[in-house]
């Protein structure tokens, strides 16, 4: 493949013949942050056709009656028009009012009446040699992001056919750049240079290494740090099912077992008080028992009276019968002797 030539399509030092294109004059609000698709953030980078070679991250009209409509706002691509690469100011759009720059982009550049110019994340802003409209001091300008000498991408070819390749290219210098489409127009307030809100990932430039194994390079540093740091919370802000459903179940078993206690504690409670029952009425029957001895005694006692009254007792404890009638012999015969 021959060398790619690579230049912006606006550069503050070409000395290309310009051609006179009838500039924008509506203006188009851009009011809420556009989110683009996902892989507009990995900065598809785009090699237009020759003769120039001219590499763009995320070409919107990458060749004649082709437009690619997922990485700007749907009110940039409205009037959006490209012309001859070879022109100063190969693009014409509108001038955004009121603008925020989309999710993916950074403001580069302010000036009066909020004016602001925005680019993708990663990339820096390169204004026109000549401002062609007053009020747009940076209407004409380039979003660039340098590459290392022999830094190798992976790119999506077109030929003059319109037919496209993927193919591995490596930057012969360090003065070769990739090219974005700036976006300017005027801010709703007072804008600050920067970047309005960290990228959900960071904006790379896909490379080969010299043996054909795809590599990942980053442009920027502190993209690549924050891209970190929102994997990670994203991360750490989710719970898994699996974790919800332990949860549940710990507590059903920690119901269970508060209402298995409480089921002991009653029926260990109710047995307690049957056995106090139990020994209470063994207590009665035992005072009936000393009551029927008791009585049993005081029925001795009583006979044991009756008696003394009846007889008599001597020193030895012997019986003897009181109060006794003398005997008398009754009259009869004599008895008959008998020898």
């Amino acid at each position: 493949m021959p060398r790619a030539r690579l230049q912006a399509r606006q550069t503050a030092g070409s000395e290309l013949p310009t051609v006179t294109y009838q500039q924008p004059s509506t203006t188009l609000a851009l009011s809420t942050t556009f989110t683009p698709a996902a892989s507009c953030y990995s900065n598809k980078l785009t090699m237009l056709p020759p003769p120039y070679y001219y590499i763009w991250a995320n070409e919107p009209v990458p060749f004649a009656g082709t437009t690619v409509t997922n990485c700007y706002p749907p009110e940039f691509l409205a009037s959006y028009t490209s012309v001859e690469s070879n022109t100063f100011g190969s693009s014409i759009v509108p001038v955004m009012s009121p603008l925020a720059c989309p999710a993916n982009f950074c403001t580069k550049q302010v000036g009066d009446d909020n004016y602001i110019v925005c680019c993708p994340s990663g990339y820096d802003f390169q204004p026109p040699a000549t401002p062609r409209i007053r009020d747009r001091p940076a209407y004409g300008g380039t979003c660039i992001s340098k590459f290392t000498q022999s830094q190798s991408v992976t790119v999506l070819k077109y030929d003059i056919n319109g037919e496209t390749n993927i193919e591995p290219w490596t930057a012969p210098g360090t003065q070769d750049h990739a090219y974005a489409h700036p976006i300017d127009g005027f801010a709703a307030t007072f804008p600050k240079i920067g970047c309005p809100a960290p990228p959900s990932s960071s904006f790379e430039i896909l490379s080969a290494s010299p043996s054909t194994n795809a590599t990942t390079s980053s442009l920027s540093s502190a993209s690549s740090a924050v891209a970190n740091a929102s994997g990670s919370s994203n991360t750490s802000s989710k719970v898994s099912p699996g974790t919800i459903a332990g949860a549940v179940v710990g507590s059903i078993l920690g119901l269970a077992a508060i209402i298995g206690l409480i089921f002991f504690l009653l029926r260990r409670r109710k047995h307690h008080r049957s056995e106090s029952a139990q020994r209470m009425h063994q207590v009665e029957d035992d005072f009936g028992v000393h009551r029927v001895e008791k009585d049993s005694n005081l029925l001795a006692a009583e006979m044991a009276s009756v008696r003394s009254d009846k007889y008599g007792h001597n020193a030895d404890g012997q019986v003897y019968e009181m109060n006794a009638q003398p005997v008398h012999e009754m009259p009869g015969a004599p008895l008959p002797y008998q020898k």
